[in-house]
């Protein structure tokens, strides 16, 4: 598979969950027994990319595969390479690919991190999923994420309070 038929195929899986936002159209969630629940009541299934603790596979009821990975999982570049590869035959690596970037669909800053201040605070903490929170990841631009990206992620992550599990399209 080339690039730009990843690209496509990445684009039709999104387009789908726009049309289906209460089904596959999330793009985080609390934690991965949250991800597993909201899925699985969708008809889809989750499963882990090799020994992978932090990164799986989601795969939604319309058989679309989506990367998914803890919010402040570090390789999860790595993750997409073996996920792209495994089941779309797409060879990714940033050297064969400069100017395109692994992102998150939901701001990770707006997750929060296992040494942050009391999760109770509630002016600091009131829009921010746990730490153990899964975030959908695509493929991108790296000059769109940059730019459009930034401010795309502050605003899925503002709208949102903190109560809710998930973070959806319906956002934006």
């Amino acid at each position: 598979m080339t690039l730009q038929e990843f690209l496509q195929l990445q684009q039709d899986i999104l387009l789908r969950a726009l049309d289906d936002p209460f089904a596959t159209g999330f793009v985080a969630a609390g934690d991965m027994d949250l991800l597993e629940q909201r899925v699985t009541r969708n008809g889809g299934s989750v499963s882990r990319i090799g020994q992978r603790r932090k990164a799986v596979c989601v795969t939604n009821k319309h058989g679309d595969k989506e990367l998914w990975c803890r919010a402040w999982y570090t390789l999860y570049e790595d993750a997409f390479t073996s996920f792209a590869f495994d089941n779309f035959g797409f060879r990714f690596s940033k050297a064969k690919y400069p100017g395109y970037d692994v992102d998150h669909l939901f701001n990770r800053g707006r997750a929060r991190k296992s040494g942050d201040p009391d999760p109770n605070d509630p002016l600091e903490f009131t829009h921010k999923l746990p730490n153990s929170a899964m975030v959908r990841m695509v493929l991108v631009r790296s000059d769109v994420n940059r730019s459009f990206g930034s401010m795309l992620e502050k605003r899925l992550g503002n709208k949102n309070n903190g109560q809710r599990p998930y973070r959806d399209f319906t956002s934006m």
